[in-house]
């Protein structure tokens, strides 16, 4: 089933367009599907019905402050919550939209505010490539813009019981208050100090060792949230964890492609400053495949996406060694532009190269 719902493409890769899936065209037609019939069932209702139906796409998008967090709860691949999530916004602008203009003589002030920011909204992806952090502080602002501005518009209705939005105001705040206790939990202990990253440029990309206040387990294709003031104060930047441990690890390490914004300022960072930096993170965030339950494995890499096969390569060659996985063969195909990132990463694969030799199996092959 999962070969016919994920990996076969219906729709390539255009320059505006795809690649689309399966999963990718029947989230935003059942989507509209039901929101549509529910919007046609009784048109004697359809501004009050358009206006509920737009408050109810609402609710899962104001779930929580992090969509990292809100993913690791219902235990699902981050890209595909992310395609529900684009598209459960887009069909409550919609309504929103259409809702406000229906009644905008009743109520012109409160909705105009929630109808700009939804619109405003709705433009940021095209520039978001470009101005990353800039669209996503903006996407997040006008989203706190939107929320005061539906709350001025509830507030008008005093006909109606709003019992089950104050249930879900308190669910959401018991996950945000949960998530920032967990964070909290995970960057200070008890006669330690904060977390401390060490940053050195090397053979063109970054590498970052990150000391942790608390070992964590991190499992193999999961990444964190890094959060450095000194760096950039109001930025964070998603990273793939390189390292890979069956156990706890108190040091957790990071290969960074030189890039645009916050990398640029971790490269600058590495030649100015020798001494380690205040560092925050937030995970570990997203879902493991679980590699042990496969006697071959094919993993294909292009430039610095051998990042991302690293610690699944380590896991593997130590389930083969302890007996723990089912895993006899491992293919990797690595396609690099020039040699330089060879050079950046042979110390990670030479590491996990030299373990790959119980009695002479070598279950790595390349």
């Amino acid at each position: 089933m999962e070969k016919y719902l994920v990996y076969r493409l219906l729709v390539y890769r255009y320059s505006l367009l795809g690649p689309w899936n399966a999963i990718s065209l029947l989230v935003p037609t059942l989507l509209l599907g039901v929101n549509v019939f529910c919007l046609i069932f009784r048109p004697s209702t359809r501004l009050s019905r358009s206006g509920n139906l737009a408050l109810l796409n609402m609710l899962p998008l104001f779930s929580g402050p992090c969509l990292d967090f809100t993913v690791d709860i219902l235990a699902v691949p981050y890209r595909y919550y992310a395609v529900f999530y684009r598209w459960q916004g887009r069909v409550a602008t919609m309504l929103l939209v259409g809702h406000i203009i229906s009644a905008m003589e009743d109520d012109k002030f409160s909705g105009s505010i929630a109808m700009v920011a939804a619109a405003i909204m709705t433009f940021l992806p095209l520039f978001r490539r470009r101005i990353y952090e800039l669209c996503l502080r903006t996407h997040q602002a006008l989203s706190c813009l939107a929320a005061v501005g539906l709350a001025f518009h509830l507030q008008s209705m005093t006909d109606r019981s709003w019992l089950w939005l104050y249930v879900y105001l308190a669910v959401t705040a018991l996950t945000t208050f949960s998530q920032v206790g967990l964070m909290a939990f995970r960057n200070k202990m008890m006669g330690r100090t904060f977390g401390r990253a060490y940053i050195n440029h090397d053979a063109g990309a970054v590498r970052v060792s990150i000391q942790l206040p608390r070992p964590l387990a991190f499992e193999a294709g999961q990444y964190l949230l890094l959060w450095m003031p000194r760096v950039r104060l109001l930025e964070s930047h998603p990273f793939v964890v390189t390292s890979w441990a069956e156990a706890e690890q108190g040091i957790v390490d990071l290969f960074i492609e030189p890039r645009r914004g916050f990398i640029s300022s971790l490269v600058r960072y590495s030649h100015e400053y020798a001494v380690p930096r205040l560092a925050f993170l937030s995970g570990p965030h997203g879902v493991s495949v679980p590699v042990w339950d496969y006697e071959a494995v094919l993993m294909v890499a292009t430039g610095y996406g051998i990042v991302a096969q690293a610690p699944y390569l380590k896991k593997l060659v130590y389930g083969y060694n302890y007996s723990r996985g089912r895993t006899r063969q491992i293919y990797l195909i690595w396609q690099v532009a020039n040699l330089d990132i060879v050079h950046a990463a042979e110390s990670i694969l030479n590491s996990i190269l030299n373990d790959d030799t119980l009695d002479n199996g070598y279950v790595c092959a390349s």
